[in-house]
């Protein structure tokens, strides 16, 4: 979820500064949709390329279509799964704390 957020800020950064509205508009930056599918998702599997993608290939929502990028204080996505809030920042919030794959 962390490469998720960071990519959707790189996306922003040539975009008007704005988040994307969804996720195939940002495959430059996410490179493969299988990304958009969560370790722990049963359920769903994961597209083969950006032309097979559908939300029934992605376990993530986007809660904030085209909020600004220097939000950092609302999520932006989140993971039908778990339920865990992700944010243009690459941090992740899990129910209990926010964090971040970066030290």
């Amino acid at each position: 979820m962390s490469s998720l957020g960071c990519g959707a800020r790189i996306w922003a950064e040539d975009n008007s500064n704005r988040l994307a509205d969804n996720f195939p508009i940002m495959s430059n930056e996410l490179c493969t949709p299988k990304i958009l599918i969560c370790p722990s998702d049963q359920i769903r599997k994961p597209a083969e390329s950006w032309a097979t993608f559908s939300t029934n290939t992605c376990s993530y929502e986007i809660l904030r279509p085209g909020m600004p990028d220097t939000d950092w204080t609302n999520a932006y996505f989140r993971c039908l799964i778990h339920g865990h809030l992700g944010f243009a920042d690459g941090t992740v919030f899990d129910g209990h704390q926010r964090r971040t794959k970066w030290p």
